[in-house]
């Protein structure tokens, strides 16, 4: 009987042992989660139709697209649905590393701190996006510099276009991570291209003085200002605004390519769930912003009320004259 009470006391004694052992074990931290994370440029930017050429070469057809130093990658975690995201999320923006300048894949894993997940409930799945450019948390949106950009007139065609092109991906949805976190985006465009060919007859070629603008702008819809990616949320301003920025006096001319053209970025229309916020048949102008003033000149013509979509690249051509020979060109779109 002693030999039974004995072998039952050591029985309890482990299992005691075991609760204590147990009762040890950390949990584990989700407050530093290492990610790795590799993001895929979106295909090449495709003409959506053609627009006239004086010469044979298409600086646009052939184009590539790759990552380019001082990029930036936005991660955005969340959990729950899209329309509560805001409730509890986390971010992280990215500088693309230099070694990564012109490759179309970029693996980030050594950029990225530990995502901090300890407000999240780690029992259901986790959901993220990334998008092109840096986040402001405060507002919980991507600032679009207005769709569009002050462009020099000796800017490149790459930094005509590349500097404020934006690409997102779609939300995916992943498990709760047990250990590092693996993610993987391909981004696809929410911006696209005006590739504006200008005719100038040569007595309206006039010069603009240094440190003035030429304004091409759309006006009739709003442009997208501010955009939050999950949910398509975007705030506008009043008109789309394309300047040409001359640091010294010269003319039009003198900053197009050897196609006669500017390129211009431009939201797509899936960038918005608003539809004043498209700018298909919006009408077109231009003016001369000079000292802090503007100048109007005689504008005609309108954008053809069509579906933006990203990733395209859309022509118009414009004829520049000045009929009545005063020093102010007339613009029409042909």
């Amino acid at each position: 009987m002693k030999k039974i009470i004995f072998a039952l006391a050591a029985v309890a004694l482990t299992l005691a042992a075991c609760d204590k052992a147990n009762t040890n074990v950390p949990e584990k931290d989700y407050s530093k989660v290492k990610v790795n994370l590799t993001v895929s440029m979106p295909e090449p930017l495709t003409k959506t139709f053609e627009f006239s050429q004086k010469n044979a070469s298409d600086p646009l057809g052939g184009m590539s697209v790759t990552w380019g130093s001082g990029n930036r990658v936005t991660l955005i975690g969340f959990k729950g649905d899209e329309s509560g995201w805001k409730d509890n999320f986390v971010y992280q923006t990215i500088s693309v590393p230099s070694s990564a300048a012109g490759t179309t894949t970029c693996d980030l894993s050594a950029a990225m701190s530990p995502l901090d997940l300890s407000g999240f409930d780690n029992t259901k799945n986790l959901k993220y996006m990334l998008i092109t450019g840096s986040f402001n948390e405060y507002w919980k949106e991507i600032t679009c510099w207005n769709g569009l950009a002050y462009i020099s007139s000796a800017t490149t065609l790459s930094g005509q276009i590349r500097n404020y092109m934006m690409a997102e991906t779609d939300v995916k949805e992943v498990p709760f991570p047990s250990g590092d976190l693996t993610l993987k985006g391909e981004l696809h465009w929410i911006t696209s291209v005006l590739a504006v060919q200008f005719d100038i007859d040569s007595e309206a070629d006039i010069t603009y003085g240094a440190d003035s603008y030429l304004v091409f702008y759309l006006s009739g819809k709003f442009y997208i200002d501010c955009y939050t990616p999950i949910d398509k949320y975007s705030t506008g301003s009043a008109t789309c605004s394309c300047p040409i920025y001359f640091e010294s006096a010269a003319k039009l001319s003198d900053a197009l390519d050897a196609n006669n053209c500017r390129y211009f970025p431009i939201p797509a229309d899936n960038m918005t769930k608003n539809s004043s916020q498209k700018i298909g048949g919006s009408s077109i102008n231009f003016k001369r912003r000079e000292g802090g003033s503007d100048f109007e000149y005689t504008s005609t013509g309108t954008l053809k009320d069509i579906t933006i979509e990203g990733g395209k690249v859309y022509g118009i051509k414009v004829k520049v004259t000045d009929s009545n020979s005063d020093g102010k060109p007339e613009f029409t779109k042909m």
